[in-house]
């Protein structure tokens, strides 16, 4: 199995380069909206066949009133029953009027939060919900969405139909629950901040100065240019004809977390991304982050308070995150959600994280924790996320696998990331804009 490289046409390598400096940002980068999804199954939710009817609005509102972690106005919900309400039939949803933003200046009294929860076979033997969760970064992190969808699904499962004086029916939203979660420690002041940084920038320079050598090196020893440096993504989006990259979703049995984070720096360490791990600080509703060199920095939060860039604040959005795709050309994020306790009796199934128009060549992994359900998943190029999915069960490049270990991460559920949301600005194979929306619609 070869992965992390990119088979080459013998074009000449000036001329190249030449049409790489004329176009340098043509890599793209995030635009500020984040689209997060989480499936649950219903079979156990109380009086599930009514769920789609209540209302989602005033429950989202009554999450932020009692919880206190997003203003009421921010935030708009629906419910709605689509064909199928499983993760991968919702990513490839068409994104409609309500799910997109104001334009630029009229943001302030918009909605930044958007909750979406999507159901299917609500009368049969195993109703699903799938909740959209679209995030405006600029003025609230993926974390307090997740927290606020969870919320308002307790809100609506809590919910009692009571009878009035003139007999018609009032419903009665439930209670958000006040689950313990845990937030980062102060955010230190620290003059090493400064110098790390600089460290990173160096490393970059170095890296880019060295990459029209290693480009030819590689053209003459392998006829091809590995994907996980700056070169070989440039030489990915050259011609801007690129897919949305893989995004597969895992479920295991059990708490995997340090099973499936050393599994992770082992794909790290096999696609030779020596920088580390890129993470994200949460401080509600913003965040920070920071670069560390293994897997053992990244479970010490006083590491990870000193690496980091900066203090919390709104991610940075537009052309800064060109130096964002620098770092993650040599590096993996790796986001963990954190633990989430609610009162609901619907059961966490999938998780998903996908910041709208990311690069797909970057390598990721997520996770989350649910009610005590580890949902986790890996993103990035199709062969990286193969070789992922190949570590997973036990092996690595041209080894056995273990499959009697693999299958306790549960079924392997594979889709693409989203490519036609209106204001991502995909600028891949334009197929994807139309393809993606309407399979959604059937």
């Amino acid at each position: 199995l070869k992965v992390a490289a990119a088979p080459i046409s013998p074009v000449p390598l000036a001329r190249r380069f030449a049409a790489v400096s004329l176009r340098g940002m043509m890599v793209p980068v995030a635009c500020q909206y984040l689209c997060l999804q989480v499936e649950f199954d219903l079979g156990a939710a109380e009086d599930a066949p009514s769920l789609p009817a209540r209302d989602h609005d005033r429950a989202a509102k009554k999450a932020c009133a009692q919880t206190g972690i997003a203003e009421e106005r921010s935030v708009a919900a629906r419910g709605r029953e689509v064909p199928s309400a499983d993760i991968q039939s919702v990513q490839k949803l068409p994104f409609d009027s309500w799910s997109t933003y104001p334009a630029a200046g009229d943001e302030e009294d918009a909605a930044a939060i958007k909750l979406d929860f999507c159901y299917s076979g609500m009368l049969g033997t195993s109703p699903k919900l799938c909740v959209r969760v679209l995030t405006d970064l600029v003025r609230y992190d993926g974390v307090t969405a997740t927290r606020l969808a969870l919320h308002t699904l307790e809100i609506l499962e809590g919910a009692k139909g009571t009878e009035t004086a003139d007999g018609a029916i009032a419903e009665d939203l439930g209670e958000a629950s006040r689950p313990a979660f845990a937030p980062n420690p102060p955010f230190p002041k620290s003059s090493f901040r400064i110098c790390n940084t600089l460290l990173v920038v160096w490393s970059i320079i170095l890296d880019i100065a060295l990459a029209p050598y290693r480009c030819l090196w590689n053209i003459l020893t392998k006829c091809a240019v590995p994907r996980t440096t700056p070169e070989g993504w440039f030489w990915h989006y050259l011609g801007h004809r690129y897919e949305p990259c893989a995004i597969q979703l895992y479920s295991p049995e059990c708490n995997k977390f340090k099973d499936f984070l050393a599994k992770a720096d082992q794909l790290r360490v096999e696609l030779g991304l020596w920088r580390g791990f890129l993470y994200f600080l949460n401080y509600s509703p913003y965040i920070s982050s920071g670069l560390v060199g293994s897997a053992a920095d990244l479970q010490c939060v006083d590491t990870k308070l000193k690496n980091a860039f900066r203090e919390p604040g709104p991610p940075v959005v537009g052309g800064h995150l060109h130096v964002i795709n620098l770092i993650v050309q040599r590096a993996m994020i790796f986001n963990n959600y954190g633990r989430h306790v609610h009162s609901f009796k619907a059961v966490p199934t999938a998780f998903s994280w996908d910041w709208l128009n990311f690069p797909g060549a970057l390598t990721a992994a997520f996770c989350i924790s649910i009610n005590g359900r580890f949902l986790c998943g890996l993103r990035g190029l199709p062969a990286h996320v193969d070789l992922g999915a190949r570590i997973l069960l036990g092996g690595g490049i041209g080894d056995d696998v273990d499959i009697e270990a693999g299958r306790t991460y549960g079924e392997a559920r594979r889709m693409a990331q989203v490519a036609h949301h209106p204001q991502q600005n995909w600028g891949g194979d334009p197929k994807f804009l139309h393809i993606e929306a309407a399979a959604g619609e059937q």
